[in-house]
């Protein structure tokens, strides 16, 4: 994993230094500041039918377009404007769902379906964002990716075509998928539309497929984006929403359960991993227990679970300790379990149409200290386990995970022999940062869950419910705190509320705290911190914050 890891933060630290002179000059550029006009150096002509205005994602008035879902649209015509091959076309969307009428909507397009004309689209179908590119002189040769996505919420998208017939797809700066095509892109005959599509025909009425929501800051470059420039546009938005969360559980306080379907007892709170008072549950060993309902937690394959613990020894008289599960041994419904087993971390998985073919991997565990734990299993049945940034075991299951009837269990597992005493295989110590995903992680989003502490500063709640209210993923605005300026070349100004006092802890990508100290107002200097992303945490009277922060 550290090769992988130096790659990372190269790359980070790179994007961060590039300017708007490291890109190459736009074809079309639509920042919609008040206008739905082109705002390169072609200035385009354009035709806009109904276009609203509304915040961007940064909270500015008026600087994003709004499409109402049924009549909105741009489209703009010019000879040679999409090269065959060798450019990237990125912007920002905020989807408010599918207007009504609608199956799907399109967000940008040169595609027309009835006609026999396509290049690329760009849309919504069924809660996923889907990118089409369509190659070769013969239809429907086609590539294609679809994932899945959240209403309400901003995204960023980039997809570029390079000379050399590579398709490639980004969301919020991940790059999701590569595809060599045969050849060039086939160039055709229609507009570029944003907003909708003519994909059956215009005398068809619903066939139009309207976008409903908000765009920002639309760009098609004159040649292929690299990587590091593709992070760069999506610096502020979060990787982790590229896969959105089925069950999340921060602890922060209490339990939130509201549209989770779940169920607890006797569960405490206590320090979690970065020093913060109850913000992490803890399962005393005997009667502790949260459950899922309805095994939405798991769903066959392509899932991911991840977790931070903090085991302690085991009860006297248990063999195990469960930290999750989807298990039953008398009834024959099993499907997964993570244990630990004397000083072992130890993963049973089943699989197959009868029972009780399993495959099991087991690394040694150090008692009474954080660590982070990840399952990943893909579509193809193959299955990664990882504890602390590292890679215990790879399993290729030669069938997929069998799913379980029973209910998803953190802490404990069904009783292995029915309701004899001592067989709940309880677990005892702390659980924080839960998260089941509701698919396998994408190789760029999985590396920042295994190698930044942000994957568990920022509680990702699922099930469309508010997150719960918590002491540590506050903004420092909220406790009258500003920062600034960031991006910083090594100073940071920090604006305290007279007479309160603040401890400030930075964190590197790596998990390490690189500086601690205590503020009033003041300066925060990192001019001895090499150039990247870092975390700040501030703790005082009024809560806990994290901000992040990056040096140029």
């Amino acid at each position: 994993m550290k090769p992988i890891f130096s790659l990372l933060v190269a790359m980070v630290c790179m994007a961060g230094t590039l300017t708007a002179q490291d890109f190459p000059p736009p074809l079309f550029r639509f920042s919609f500041d008040g206008i739905p006009a082109d705002q390169s150096d072609n200035q385009l002509s354009v035709i806009s039918t109904d276009i609203g205005y509304r915040a961007d994602r940064s909270g500015n008035v008026l600087q994003a377009a709004y499409f109402n879902g049924y009549s909105s649209v741009i489209q703009f015509r010019q000879t040679g404007v999409t090269p065959a091959n060798d450019f990237t076309i990125s912007g920002y969307f905020n989807s408010f769902g599918i207007a009504d009428s609608e199956q799907t909507s399109s967000i940008i397009n040169q595609y027309a379906w009835f006609t026999n004309q396509r290049n690329f689209r760009i849309g919504i179908s069924d809660n996923e964002l889907v990118a089409l590119v369509w190659d070769g002189p013969e239809l429907p040769d086609r590539l294609e990716i679809a994932v899945p996505i959240q209403d309400n919420l901003w995204y960023h998208y980039a997809l570029t075509v390079t000379a050399d017939n590579r398709f490639l797809f980004y969301l919020n700066g991940c790059l999701l998928t590569e595809q060599q095509m045969e050849g060039p892109m086939r160039l055709g005959s229609e507009p570029i539309r944003m907003g909708n599509s003519n994909e059956y025909g215009e005398t068809l009425p619903g066939n139009d497929h309207h976008f409903y929501g908000i765009m920002d800051e639309v760009v098609m470059y004159s040649s292929a984006l690299t990587t590091a420039q593709i992070a760069v546009l999506a610096e502020d938005l979060d990787l982790y929403d590229a896969v959105p969360v089925t069950v999340g559980l921060d602890f922060d306080e209490g339990l939130e359960a509201d549209g989770y379907r779940l169920s607890f007892d006797d569960l405490s709170f206590g320090e979690d991993v970065l020093g913060a008072p109850d913000s992490a549950a803890y399962f005393n060993g005997s009667t502790s227990h949260v459950t899922v309902e309805g095994s939405e937690a798991i769903k066959g394959n392509d899932f991911a679970l991840a977790a931070w613990f903090y085991p302690e020894s085991l009860v006297a008289g248990q063999q195990s300790g469960h930290l999750f599960s989807q298990y039953n041994w008398l009834n024959g419904e099993r499907s997964l379990r993570l244990s630990m087993t004397d000083d072992s971390l130890r993963l049973h998985v089943w699989y197959g149409e009868r029972y009780p073919e399993f495959s099991s991997a087991a690394t040694a565990l150090t008692l009474n200290e954080w660590h982070q734990v990840v399952v990943n299993v893909t579509p193809e049945n193959a299955l990664s386990f990882y504890l602390d940034s590292s890679l215990v075991a790879e399993l290729v299951l030669p069938a997929p995970i069998i799913t379980s009837s029973v209910p998803f269990r953190i802490g404990t597992a069904d009783n292995m022999e029915g309701d004899r005493p001592g067989n709940a295989h309880h677990f005892r110590g702390k659980i924080d940062g839960f998260k089941a995903y509701t698919m396998a992680l994408y190789p760029c989003v999985l590396e920042e869950i295994l190698t930044t502490p942000e994957s568990y500063i920022r509680q990702v709640n699922g099930g469309g419910t508010e997150e719960p209210t918590s002491n540590i993923t506050a903004e420092p605005a909220d406790l009258g705190i500003k920062i600034f300026p960031n991006p910083t070349t090594g100073i940071l100004r920090l604006d305290i509320p007279r007479g309160e006092e603040y401890t400030v802890t930075v964190f590197a990508t790596s998990g390490a705290a690189v500086l601690t100290r205590p503020v009033v107002t003041g300066e925060l200097n990192l001019g001895s911190l090499p150039a990247g992303t870092y975390l700040l945490r501030l703790s005082g009277p009024r809560g806990t914050a994290v901000e992040r922060v990056m040096k140029q």
